[in-house]
């Protein structure tokens, strides 16, 4: 297999075993490899766990230059009913800064030569660290939270969203 069309994996790679538990498994040693290697890694080590037969789903992390890019992923429990997070701790997070436009003192949005507008990049969250606690909360009250925390339009025009992730339930 012709290894350019597989990007370097430039974070660790974890593994969520659901439902048999709550546990996320990281494989540090996938950073800096080729996909391909980092799945007979992976292959290797949950075979070693006793876990055979797992089902691999590989999402690409999306980046700031790609159409979602002011949606926070809410993740919840099957039943959608409350947050669950990533880790399963009501933690929500949004990696990027967002690029707040900033205004004059008479409410105009500010430009530069070329009419862009300017910005003034942060990071968001309840503590500037890009992460909110949803612990309890339905998807729609962690939503409003993150909104709320956001309510200046960035330089390309658009809002912070949520997108409500619900995982599907083992087959």
């Amino acid at each position: 297999m012709n290894k350019s069309f597989y990007p370097l994996l430039t974070h660790n790679i974890k593994y969520s075993i659901l439902p048999v538990s709550l546990q996320t498994i990281s494989f540090p040693e996938c950073k800096g490899a080729f996909l391909e290697r980092c799945l007979e890694i992976l292959n290797d080590e949950l075979i070693d766990i006793s876990i055979e037969g797992a089902e691999y789903v590989i999402h690409e992390k999306r980046t700031q230059d790609q159409a979602g890019y002011n949606k926070v992923v809410i993740i919840t429990d099957m039943s959608a009913q409350f947050v669950s997070g990533r880790l399963h701790d009501g933690m929500v997070e949004y990696p990027w800064e967002f690029n707040e436009v900033q205004y004059d003192e008479n409410g105009n949005a500010l430009r530069d030569e070329n009419n862009n507008l300017i910005g003034s990049p942060r990071m968001l969250g309840t503590e500037g660290d890009g992460k909110w606690n949803c612990h309890n909360q339905s998807p729609e009250q962690c939503c409003q939270m993150i909104k709320d925390s956001a309510p200046i339009m960035d330089t390309r025009g658009n809002y912070i969203q949520c997108h409500i992730f619900v995982p599907e339930s083992p087959r």
